[in-house]
């Protein structure tokens, strides 16, 4: 049980990481349409991959400052250039149609939660518990059969 919760909760926060959340609502159409003006390529070694970091403008025009494009950019695309894309808030906009970044970060999620889950399992904790269980098994006493 303990190497359940483990992993659980390392699911959750591995999601709320990786902003499964907002990746979803986009990926559903949730979110305002607008223009993602690309500023820069942020890389850390942290985060993973480099992120092109900008500014979304939504159709009403209103603007927010340093959000992070999830998904690819066609070839070329580089600096001052305009996107379409999808806010659905967190500072992470996305494309339109035919994001899939929710998938990646569902199985990096899954993966991550497993893993965990399973190290704690192996981990001494994990061990009492299964020991401790098998011996009130061993103990139980058979059910009384009445005739």
């Amino acid at each position: 049980m303990i190497a359940l919760l483990s992993g659980v909760a390392a699911m959750a926060v591995v999601g709320a990481a990786l902003g499964l959340v907002p990746a979803i609502e986009a990926a559903s159409g949730n979110g305002a349409i607008g223009t993602f003006v690309v500023g820069f390529t942020s890389c850390s070694s942290h985060r993973g991959p480099c992120v092109w970091v900008g500014t979304f403008e939504a159709r009403g025009g209103d603007v927010v400052r340093d959000v992070v494009y999830r998904g690819s950019l066609a070839p070329g695309i580089g600096g001052g250039s305009r996107v379409p894309a999808r806010y659905p808030g967190d500072r992470q906009a996305y494309a339109i149609r035919g994001s899939h970044t929710w998938a990646w970060d569902l199985l990096t999620m899954l993966f991550i939660g497993s893993l965990i889950g399973f190290l704690v399992w192996l981990s001494p904790v994990g061990l009492r518990q299964r020991r401790a269980g098998s011996a009130a098994w061993r103990h139980r006493r058979p059910p009384e059969v009445q005739l």
